[in-house]
């Protein structure tokens, strides 16, 4: 037992604390993996502000004042989720999809107590980094599913 207190007050000593210049070097690693796990690493902390801020950390983001505006409304929306679907549990990646090598998008399915919700991410790599290019969320899981059993009883009935 006091090896394993051991090992997790040492795993917090030795965790870096990013400052946000840090965060901006971090945010284009060669690996879109990297951006997913830090970012729910982030929204499992309870940090939905500052998992949505590395989220759209690029410069590019930044001086886009719409979007800004934007994303004061998802942090907003987000940061409420908890009042209408219960505590969140857990994440799992649903799929992963890649599309030639500059193109991969994440579909993951967070865990209420009530009721899921989808996150999806696409990263696009349009030079020697990879850059988001659209990010989603939707509480309508459920109806997407019961939409895709359909479709395919219907395939199936042919």
């Amino acid at each position: 037992m006091k090896s394993v207190i051991f090992a997790a007050v040492f795993s917090l000593m030795i965790m870096p604390a990013f400052s946000q210049e840090e965060q901006d070097t971090i945010y284009n690693p060669n690996n879109p993996d990297l951006l997913v796990e830090h970012f729910f690493h982030l929204f499992m902390e309870g940090s939905i502000h500052e998992a949505l801020d590395y989220l759209y950390s690029a410069k590019h983001f930044k001086d886009d004042e719409a979007l800004q505006d934007n994303i004061v409304s998802m942090k907003e929306q987000l940061n409420d989720l908890e009042e209408t679907l219960g505590t969140l549990k857990s994440y799992s990646r649903v799929q992963k999809l890649e599309t030639g090598d500059r193109l991969v998008s994440y579909s993951y399915l967070l865990n209420y107590k009530r009721r899921p919700l989808s996150l999806v991410f696409v990263y696009y790599m349009p030079d020697d980094h990879w850059e988001l290019l659209q990010f989603q969320y939707s509480d309508e899981v459920i109806d997407v599913l019961i939409d895709r059993m359909q479709y395919l009883r219907t395939l199936h009935s042919r």
